[in-house]
């Protein structure tokens, strides 16, 4: 073997020896990890598809509610306009509506307000899953020279 060969690998050798037994020992460092949080896995991971429903659910209230609020809006504005020149049946039945679709309308509102504390706890919860579950421990820190 060439002598600056033999040189360099005795020099590299060690550096091997070692990024190899940080790499080993980091790697079983994060399985044993993975393996202990496993189960606060599976509850983020049904955390998760949890408040994805939630959400969805709130978000159809959400385009609900809306478009209850822009019925309620135009229902009003015919209400006004046809106080003077309807008939009494029109008006009375077209205040019916009106007023069904208030009752409607906080129905949804009470609805949508009810479900706020839990989604807002569940996401809370799945806030402090994720960073007990996603930090990563860090066994064996690289040598660095401080000058």
């Amino acid at each position: 073997m060439h002598p600056k060969l033999k040189s360099i690998l005795k020099y590299l050798a060690p550096v091997l020896i070692v990024v190899a037994l940080y790499a080993i020992v980091n790697g079983v460092a994060f399985g044993v990890q993975k393996i202990a949080n496993r189960d606060d896995q599976k509850k983020l991971d049904s955390l998760t598809s949890q408040i994805d429903t939630q959400e969805k659910t709130l978000n159809d209230l959400d385009k609900k509610i809306t478009a209850e609020e822009a019925q309620l809006t135009a229902l009003d504005k015919k209400i006004t306009d046809e106080e003077e020149t309807a008939d009494d049946e029109t008006y009375n039945n077209d205040v019916a509506a009106y007023n069904k679709l208030v009752d409607l309308y906080k129905a949804d509102i009470d609805a949508y307000n009810k479900q706020i504390p839990a989604y807002n706890a569940k996401v809370t919860e799945a806030n402090e899953l994720a960073k007990k579950v996603g930090s990563t421990w860090y066994v064996v820190p690289l040598p660095t020279n401080k000058h």
